[in-house]
């Protein structure tokens, strides 16, 4: 589909620093050596505007200190933002974040910062527990499951005024949650006006059948679209719209049921504005992780978006 340049504007609104690199991680499972300097030749490349940040286990911190510091001073010059997966004892994890942010940030060469910190929790007293702890100034980001009602988690992630963090899928077919249950998280996030975070299985601009793995021999599965998930939120967060036409919206496998134009985006009969799209990027509908800037780039320019 051809869009006008204002078109794309708008769209660049939604996209602008959408997704966090995680090369890393599967289905890519790069090398910490060989996923560093692509995340570097990311940065200052045509598309290095929908670039967030770079994520890496906590305990894999020390490995990319030194890939980081191979790199030449010039992919340096620009402090590197970066979201670190806690381990089972974040509270024994602490003082690696804060000794990381003074070497790089605070007092030392200002060229990184972990600016965020994932924790996947399992119980509801772990996350005011964990989140306490947090003394640095990075956001928190509880990883809750969608199988069943969210809302005591989430409610629990407001109060402790963190974040929350959604698994979109994966590389088998049972980690990809419901159409119904990704719309129940998204209702009850505007609802307790807690802002998110995704996580795998998004690889493509709008929901269809895909290779799980590179390896189409692994078989096929039907991905959620990172389109499809932050319309859906803006429509959850700017409308407060009911589950049923967040559902419709992310089970959309058509991209022309999303009309980009001058001043906004219209589907199902609503609008949102670019106003609202960058509100909902801003406050609600943070970012996602991927481990392929390649795919998600080759989607939107098909598309005309980009």
């Amino acid at each position: 589909m051809a869009r006008t340049t204002l078109s794309m504007d708008c769209a660049r609104t939604l996209l602008t620093s959408l997704v966090d690199y995680a090369g890393i991680f599967p289905p890519a499972e790069l090398q910490m050596r060989t996923a560093v300097p692509r995340y570097a030749t990311h940065r200052v490349g045509p598309y290095a505007w929908l670039l967030g940040g770079f994520v890496l286990p906590l305990a894999q911190l020390e490995e990319f200190e030194h890939a980081f510091d191979d790199l030449p001073a010039g992919q340096r010059a620009t402090p590197w933002g970066l979201s670190v997966l806690a381990g089972r004892n974040p509270q024994a994890e602490v003082k690696k974040i804060v000794d990381f942010n003074r070497r790089h940030g605070d007092e030392g060469r200002q060229d990184a910062r972990i600016e965020s910190i994932e924790i996947k929790v399992h119980s509801l007293d772990d996350i005011a527990a964990d989140a306490d702890l947090i003394a640095e100034p990075a956001e928190v980001y509880f990883e809750v499951g969608v199988a069943t009602d969210p809302g005591d988690w989430l409610g629990a992630v407001a109060a402790a005024g963190a974040r929350a963090k959604v698994r979109t899928g994966g590389t088998s077919p049972e980690l990809y949650p419901t159409v119904a249950h990704l719309a129940r998280f998204l209702q009850a996030c505007a609802t307790n006006r807690v802002a998110f975070k995704a996580t795998a299985g998004l690889h493509h601009a709008v929901r269809g059948d895909y290779p799980v793995t590179p390896d189409e021999r692994n078989g096929r599965v039907t991905m959620h679209g990172f389109l499809n998930l932050f319309l859906a939120a803006g429509l959850a967060y700017t409308h407060r719209v009911g589950t049923e036409l967040l559902e419709t919206v992310l089970d959309e496998r058509s991209a022309d049921a999303f009309a980009f134009g001058q001043a906004g985006v219209t589907l199902y009969g609503r609008r949102l504005s670019c106003e609202d799209l960058a509100a909902t990027r801003r406050r609600f509908a943070i970012s996602y992780g991927s481990c392929s800037i390649d795919d998600p780039v080759e989607d939107l320019r098909r598309l005309g978006l980009i």
